[in-house]
């Protein structure tokens, strides 16, 4: 039983997200886990409806209309980016903590995302050559060097045809390369920065963007400096003591279900409601935050651990998706909507979980030791060991 319980932590622990702060924040992977919940099911739904091309029912209708909502977890990860980015340096500009090493910022991103990353596009390049994927047919080597660099978007002004997920991953490495600019705002005094940022979670939405624009960090910068915004909010909030209150949790869950659960009619409401999703998601945070059950549930270990593992999900879920859709069509062609859908639920998300779960494991995770480089040049050399001791020390004080 001993042996099995050291094993059972040795596995949590692999599966357990590492930051390059050590400031863990249990209720952000439990919000990853929302986000990437909502895409997980948009997808079933999506590469289902592509594959079998139904012609729904009203009622169904209404269900496929609220898998669609899912995409919206897309803009709750592009929030929580923003977020976590700008926690270090507004604690450093408002409250006096460490600087942030710009080197090490930028070399973190580096050996932290681009391996995955790297990885599941030769998996999946090479399975689609492999199988004759006809929509790749003579993009494989132009297409695949675009996107190495994070370029499909500002090339083709298109989402990729190969795991088109990663769209949003280009615009996030944008990000990333201004984040250090951005972060100036928070040099400035409190009125006029927040004033700011919220004129700007406000309006950018609306900017009209098209072509490669659309594939810019301005087109989602509403998103990422709602998550400024909150960055300032929540470390005020950790100044003083917030009193958890349950009231906080019925209005966050009441406007959740109004913005993404109720069945919006009207066209240019639902276009409306979408351009005002950075303040909706800000607002909800600041509830959330201040509730007692919503941050409960959100800091609930299985809840969080799967959240930290949405990097991993969020790259190999979709092709798997989309094989899956295309096979069940081909062996199972008069199936309803609802029955299939039920299997893309309740089959292929627990296996597609799984997948994920051991790329995270064995790919992902030991990326998120920002010596990991170092690590495994020593071992190529032969000096692992005085590496690892001379960590000891150092993480000793020694």
């Amino acid at each position: 039983m001993a042996i099995m319980a050291i094993r059972i932590n040795r596995w949590i622990g692999r599966l357990s997200r590492v930051t390059s702060g050590g400031n863990f924040i249990p209720e952000i992977d439990g919000l990853r886990f929302l986000a990437i919940g909502s895409v997980l099911l948009f997808h079933v739904n999506y590469s289902l409806g592509r594959a079998y091309h139904w012609t729904l029912k009203p009622w169904e209708q209404a269900v496929s209309n609220a898998f669609a909502r899912g995409t919206l977890g897309v803009e709750l990860f592009f929030v929580i980016s923003g977020f976590i980015l700008a926690l270090p340096f507004a604690r450093h500009f408002l409250y006096g903590g460490k600087a942030v090493e710009i080197r090490r910022y930028y070399l973190r991103r580096v050996t932290r995302l681009e391996p995955p990353y790297i990885l599941t596009l030769i998996l999946f390049y090479a399975a689609a050559w492999f199988m004759g994927d006809p929509e790749m047919r003579g993009r494989y080597v132009s297409t695949f060097f675009v996107r190495l660099f994070y370029l499909h978007g500002l090339v083709y002004a298109d989402v990729p045809a190969l795991n088109g997920v990663t769209w949003s991953l280009e615009i996030e490495v944008q990000f990333y390369l201004l984040m250090p600019l951005l972060a100036q705002v928070f040099r400035l005094p409190r009125a006029i920065r927040r004033a700011g940022l919220a004129m700007a979670v406000v309006l950018l939405p609306f900017l009209r963007l098209q072509g490669r624009m659309d594939f810019t960090v301005l087109s989602q910068l509403g998103l990422f400096l709602a998550g400024f915004l909150f960055a300032d909010i929540y470390l005020e909030m950790r100044q003083g003591k917030t009193v958890e209150n349950a009231r906080y949790d019925w209005a966050a869950v009441v406007l959740f279900i109004t913005a993404i659960g109720w069945p919006w009619p009207d066209p240019v409401a639902l276009w409306t409601l979408r351009h005002m999703l950075p303040t909706v998601i800000l607002i909800f945070l600041c509830l959330m935050f201040r509730g007692r059950w919503l941050r409960r549930f959100f800091s609930w270990k299985p809840v969080y651990i799967i959240g930290g593992m949405c990097y991993s999900i969020y790259l190999i879920h979709y092709p798997f998706m989309s094989f899956f859709g295309r096979a069940m069509a081909r062996k199972m062609p008069g199936m309803g909507y609802l029955s299939t859908v039920g299997i893309g639920v309740l089959v292929w998300v627990p296996v597609i979980l799984v997948i994920a779960t051991v790329f995270f494991a064995l790919i992902e995770h030991p990326c998120m030791d920002y010596a990991w480089p170092r690590k495994l040049w020593a071992r190529v050399r032969g000096t692992g060991a005085k590496v690892g001791k001379a960590e000891r020390r150092e993480s000793k004080g020694e």
